[in-house]
């Protein structure tokens, strides 16, 4: 898979894969929520990286410097690697539980549509 659709591809799976995860959090916990989120994808992000690096460099092996179509081996493997993560994750996501529900609010906090207008002025 070329490079620009693989990220295209990701591009397309990290907004729903956001909103599916923030969606399950109390308002007053979404600040730290997505703060965990962000730290947990700077982690993951990291941890794919070397896995893909591993993959990459293992399979170029100490000699494939001097030849080019082992490059392009060791391309194809680290993204075959990729696609299957990013397939995995797919599935994952779609094994959760519908959202067809309002977030839990805590007593006296109301939705924004029936919170009195601000006057300025």
């Amino acid at each position: 898979m070329p490079i620009p659709a693989r990220n295209s591809a990701r591009s397309v799976l990290v907004t729903p894969l956001l909103n599916a995860v923030l969606s399950r959090v109390r308002p007053a916990e979404t600040g730290m929520a997505s703060g965990v989120l962000s730290t947990g994808q700077q982690i993951g992000g990291s941890g794919g990286v070397a896995v893909v690096g591993v993959i990459f460099y293992g399979t170029l092996g100490r000699g494939g410097h001097r030849n080019a179509s082992a490059y392009g081996h060791a391309l194809t493997a680290s993204l075959v690697l990729s696609l299957a993560l990013a397939v995995a994750v797919s599935v994952l996501v779609s094994l959760l539980p519908p959202t067809g529900q309002e977030p839990r609010r805590p007593p006296g906090l109301r939705r924004s549509a029936d919170a009195a207008p601000i006057r300025r002025g």
